[in-house]
């Protein structure tokens, strides 16, 4: 025994200070270790039972749990929701068998390999059984969320009946189904996108069949008309014409034809119409078309009424209201 402790101690006098200092890097590292992988997040993630063919759950109690997960910063913050589940294996194998309780494992929790799970709250479901049915149900229109930037939201969606397997007694009074809802803030074009079909709340189910649907988003524009009343008519002349010019009528009405929205944003003073006098023959009635002066860049159809006016230049300078 004395001859142990002897080649003890001289182990450890040896180098002393190294390994000393070695012990001292250890725990370090394993403090440094422990605090760097400490970090927690706790995230409600849905329980998936899957049962034998034939046999379908009737009620599970809980259908989420908590889960408290440990790891690096990183990688806690990377975990993603929609791919997280705890799945568990029922030890039924016909619809006949009675309640069944199943302990939820940290192994059980998928989608979270690079963190460890600490805790499962609560950590057991609880399961009664039924026998398995399809049945076709109608698929709902899909709801849609947000406010386009222009034009009235109208959805058209294929396929309209989907076939939903689950419980017998769960499915009886199902008899449709709702989808996602269909984001359209601030779309200023119609478009198309794949959704997916919720499954019946309360209700379990092992399969919908399609599990999506096509939606066609058209963004219908409502076109209106508009009428301006006495719009006076103005004249464009080339240098050196004659500037007493007499039109008739003097004013006209403008029509204009675009989506609500645009028309609401034009005032009185926005509207010009003119009649291109270069080049006409004076001292005849020439019958001209108005041009109608808006704002660019907008769409908007514009006509006026009369469809022309008759235009000649005055020999004397005492009637020329109306003219400029």
């Amino acid at each position: 025994m004395a001859n142990r402790m002897a080649k003890l101690t001289t182990f450890i006098k040896h180098n002393a200070g190294l390994k000393a200092m070695a012990l001292v890097l250890a725990v370090l590292s394993f403090y440094a270790i422990r605090g760097a992988t400490s970090n927690e997040r706790t995230l409600e993630v849905p329980v998936e039972a899957r049962v034998e063919k034939g046999v379908a759950i009737l009620s599970q109690m809980p259908m989420t749990v908590e889960v408290t997960f440990r790891g690096t910063e990183e990688d806690v913050e990377r975990l993603d929701k929609e791919e997280l589940k705890a799945v568990i294996h029922p030890k039924a194998s016909n619809p006949d068998q009675p309640e069944e309780i199943i302990k939820i494992l940290p192994g059980d929790i998928e989608g979270s390999s690079r963190v460890r799970v600490t805790t499962i709250n609560p950590n057991s479901v609880s399961l009664s059984f039924d026998r398995e049915r399809s049945k076709l149900v109608a698929v709902r229109k899909p709801a849609t969320t947000g406010t386009p930037l222009r034009g009235k939201v109208e959805i058209s969606y294929e396929p309209q009946f989907v076939m939903i397997h689950g419980s017998q007694r769960g499915l009886r009074e199902v008899d449709s189904v709702d989808t996602e809802a269909v984001d359209v803030d601030g779309r200023v074009q119609s478009f198309k996108k794949r959704v997916k079909i919720l499954p019946p709340a309360d209700t379990w189910v092992s399969k919908i069949e399609p599990d999506e649907v096509s939606v066609s988003v058209d963004l219908v524009t409502r076109v209106v008309d508009r009428v301006w009343s006495n719009v006076p008519v103005m004249t464009v002349l080339a240098p050196g014409k004659p500037s007493l010019v007499d039109i008739s009528p003097r004013i006209v009405h403008v029509t204009l034809q675009a989506r609500a929205e645009i028309l609401d944003t034009l005032h009185t003073n926005d509207i010009s119409v003119f009649v291109d006098c270069v080049g006409i023959n004076p001292g005849i009635t020439n019958r001209l078309t108005p041009v109608i002066y808006l704002p660019a860049g907008l769409d908007i159809t514009a006509t006026a009424e009369p469809k022309q006016v008759a235009v000649s230049f005055m020999s004397k300078a005492g009637n020329n209201d109306g003219a400029r």
